[in-house]
């Protein structure tokens, strides 16, 4: 994708990838794998999860995309990495999850972590979609907040954290989807809600969110 340089791969060698199951991480694994492809890379990939005990599924579902991935991308990808921990309504997920990374980063095995955090739609828009913004202020410490500009790449001596995303709302997720014709196989397997629900609960930020952008809840 012309938005998306992701030359910084060129050089690496081992690179493990958060796919938690939703759109932004899902089109961003396969933008990877394509790119590793398309440029002839000898690099291993191996997709990681952290799942919710207390809304299971993301292994399942990040196993669906790593499948429709490797359907289309002809190279070898390691099976997912999965941890599992429990989130009570309230608690920090960074906090929870942070020793996992920790497990992987010390791990020695990668010289890459790819994160897909992408950025909060702007103030404006959010205020535009009824609901949208009050949704977002009962979980922006989770997110990113609106407006800020920082760098994709973060060097450790050889040790690149790439995150490609951080400056691009889901609008920009949402053109991956269209300009790489994903809508009608990978698209599917996503979900995005965090409802402990039936899902799409369509009240959460991250149903906003994935409405905002694609005009669509959650098809699973």
């Amino acid at each position: 994708l012309d938005m998306l340089d992701l030359s910084v791969l060129n050089d690496r060698t081992s690179i493990w990838i958060s796919l938690s199951g939703g759109t932004d991480t899902a089109a961003l694994f396969y933008l990877v794998t394509k790119y590793i492809y398309d440029n002839n890379l000898d690099v291993k990939v191996t997709p990681w999860c952290c799942v919710d005990v207390t809304r299971p599924g993301n292994d399942k579902i990040a196993t669906n995309i790593t499948n429709a991935v490797k359907a289309r991308i002809p190279i070898d990808i390691e099976d997912p990495i999965f941890r599992y921990f429990e989130k009570e309504p309230g608690g920090d997920k960074p906090s929870l999850t942070r020793p996992f990374y920790e497990e992987m980063r010390s791990s020695g095995l990668y010289d890459c972590y790819i994160d897909a955090l992408s950025a909060s739609p702007t103030i404006k828009d959010m205020k535009s979609y009824p609901g949208f913004l009050e949704a977002f202020e009962r979980v922006w410490p989770e997110n990113r907040l609106p407006g800020q500009n920082l760098p994709t790449t973060y060097w450790d001596n050889d040790f690149l954290t790439f995150k490609p995303y951080i400056n691009k709302d889901k609008k920009f997720i949402a053109e991956i989807y269209e300009k790489e014709d994903l809508m009608d196989d990978i698209f599917p397997l996503t979900q995005s809600c965090v409802g402990r629900g039936i899902t799409p609960c369509m009240n959460c930020f991250w149903c906003y969110e994935k409405h905002w952008a694609f005009g669509l809840y959650d098809l699973v």
